[in-house]
């Protein structure tokens, strides 16, 4: 590996660690992908080595993720695409930041940024709009809701993987009898739930600002965008996000705000729902010391983050240039169910947006015929057991 610049380390092959690898790979970065799962689409990016790992979490993960990081010449960036990783990195810093360049808040501080408690705590300090937040640990905890205003949203107060094999992301709920079923079935499995009151509008009225403070907490890198579609709806993730530069002043000086008093520095990102009766932002949750999927529509759209969040680290120069078409990035699996249950046309959503899908490069072609290759081998495997189970 070449030691002529210093090095990128990507924990998470997913499809954001994906976009990571590209965004740095297209400048000549040696990069590195780690992960646990060899079948991942970063793994076979052309711009990266990959490192297989025993798993993303606990003490292996450390002592793996340790080997690694001393092979190189000077500390390399480290970029994380997932809480986990994340959470155990911020966990040993100790033995962790000494072998790379990272820029993270004090671990108390990234605890409370991403719980669902200590968001809603850090709103009603710093007098932030913020949906009306019931935090459910046992069926007593009910009560709380009584004078809510319906629909509702019941989501997991923490990250949990019993959870998400389980249950959906979140869910809009209509009736208070509705929650109460729900929470029965869910606290044996987790028993930190959220129930929020639902903000009105569409996936089109959420927006996000991903910024990257230094350690004097001054704006580096900062993008604004807006989510398309969302998947599952109506409360699921980013299906399809697009630039939202008419938004930028006020919703950038928001977020930076929030984080800034909060003590965050590092690569972040603050979500955002607006009210169209009224207007008002609601915060939604931030994402802080990691990358997500809409770190990417900042990069086809001319704002590279992750290379500027390199050159910081490495001393070197970096110039955003907007694109002349504004591009729209597109995970087309979601993208399409979404469609199916909105039923808001293509044609409709992406006028003015050139589509730009997640998976697919002309420069980098191989994780997405990899992914080709497992999905149609995947209907081959379904249509041979139901042959199986017919006879």
């Amino acid at each position: 590996m070449s030691m002529r610049k210093r090095a990128a380390v990507v924990v998470g092959a997913g499809l954001n660690g994906l976009g990571i690898v590209r965004a740095l790979g297209v400048y000549g970065v040696d990069v590195s992908v780690v992960d646990s799962n060899s079948k991942r689409p970063a793994m076979y990016s052309r711009f990266a080595e990959p490192k297989l790992v025993g798993s993303l979490t606990g003490e292996s993960f450390i002592h793996d993720l340790q080997n690694i990081l001393v092979e190189y010449e000077q500390p390399p960036v480290l970029f994380v695409t997932e809480e986990a990783p994340l959470m155990e990195i911020s966990r040993n810093r100790e033995s962790i930041l000494d072998k790379c360049v990272m820029l993270l808040p004090p671990h108390e501080r990234l605890v409370q940024l991403m719980s669902k408690s200590g968001i809603d705590s850090l709103c009603e300090e710093y007098q932030i709009p913020h949906p009306r937040t019931a935090h459910i640990q046992s069926p007593d905890d009910l009560s709380a809701i009584t004078d809510f205003r319906f629909p509702v949203m019941l989501k997991p107060g923490v990250k949990s993987l019993e959870y998400a094999r389980r249950f959906k992301k979140g869910y809009k709920l209509n009736t208070p009898e509705e929650v109460n079923t729900l929470v029965e079935e869910i606290l044996p499995v987790l028993d930190n739930l959220v129930v929020q009151e639902w903000i009105e509008g569409g996936d089109r009225d959420i927006y996000f600002v991903l910024l990257f403070l230094s350690r004097e907490k001054e704006i580096i890198s900062s993008f604004t965008g807006r989510k398309l579609r969302s998947w599952p709806q109506p409360v699921g993730g980013t299906a399809s996000c697009a630039p939202a530069y008419e938004r930028e002043a006020e919703l950038v000086k928001m977020a930076a705000d929030f984080l800034r008093k909060s003590g965050f520095v590092g690569l972040g990102g603050v979500e955002y729902k607006q009210n169209p009766n009224d207007g008002t932002y609601y915060l939604i949750e931030p994402t802080v010391s990691r990358t997500d999927f809409q770190h990417e529509v900042a990069v086809i759209n001319g704002n590279n983050m992750p290379y500027h969040v390199y050159c910081y680290h490495s001393g070197l120069p970096y110039h955003p240039k907007k694109t002349d078409i504004q591009q729209a990035w597109i995970e087309p699996v979601t993208d399409k169910w979404s469609r199916e249950v909105t039923g808001i046309s293509d044609r409709d959503l992406y006028n003015g947006y050139r589509k730009v899908g997640a998976l697919f490069r002309w420069y980098d072609p191989v994780p997405w015929l990899v992914s080709y290759k497992n999905r149609v081998t995947g209907k081959i495997k379904s249509f041979e057991r139901l042959i199986q189970q017919s006879n």
